[in-house]
């Protein structure tokens, strides 16, 4: 049987404020837990571009789940310096071509990243893969990072009990 393979992406520019990474992650292997043996989570921190890109092409995951900050359609990530540069969703796009064929589900806690802004003409960082990637996850207002432990613990636990992605989801 083949194992789910889980990529988590963390990013934490010099500047902004610290996403709860370590957290988050805690809560991804605790809802696992009980499938860990069928599941493999790797970790990736201070995810720019070409980091994405090489991890995406080297572990073929079939989740994608970032760990940052965002705003109004996008994610923010990290220069070659650490910097905070805003990533939008076509960007992301480009970035996991290399494994779109196995990647079912892409998940981000970032606040604001899907939400659009049409004045600014900025479209909702899961426009551009809604038609590459057949789960979309992310948030649209403001969540705690308290709110953000519980989501990821309770949606990879729900996945672990055998519930769908739309299941989990909604648990």
């Amino acid at each position: 049987t083949e194992q789910l393979r889980i990529l988590v992406a963390g990013a934490n520019p010099i500047g902004s404020p610290t996403p709860n990474f370590v957290k988050e992650l805690d809560a991804i292997n605790a809802g696992l837990s009980k499938v860990s043996d069928r599941c493999n989570v790797k970790e990736i921190n201070s995810v720019s571009i070409p980091t994405l890109q090489s991890a995406i092409a080297k572990y073929r995951p079939h989740i994608v789940h970032f760990v940052s900050h965002g705003g109004r359609g996008v994610l923010e990530l990290e220069d070659a310096e650490g910097k905070p540069i805003p990533v939008s969703g076509s960007d992301i796009a480009s970035a996991l071509s290399q494994g779109i064929d196995d990647i079912s589900v892409f998940v981000s806690t970032a606040c604001l990243a899907m939400q659009a802004d049409p004045d600014r003409k900025i479209t909702s960082l899961g426009r551009p893969l809604i038609t590459q990637i057949p789960y979309i996850i992310g948030m649209q207002l403001q969540i705690s990072d308290a709110q953000v432990v519980r989501f990821s613990r309770e949606f990879y636990q729900s996945l672990a009990n055998s519930n769908g992605i739309i299941e989990a989801y909604l648990h």
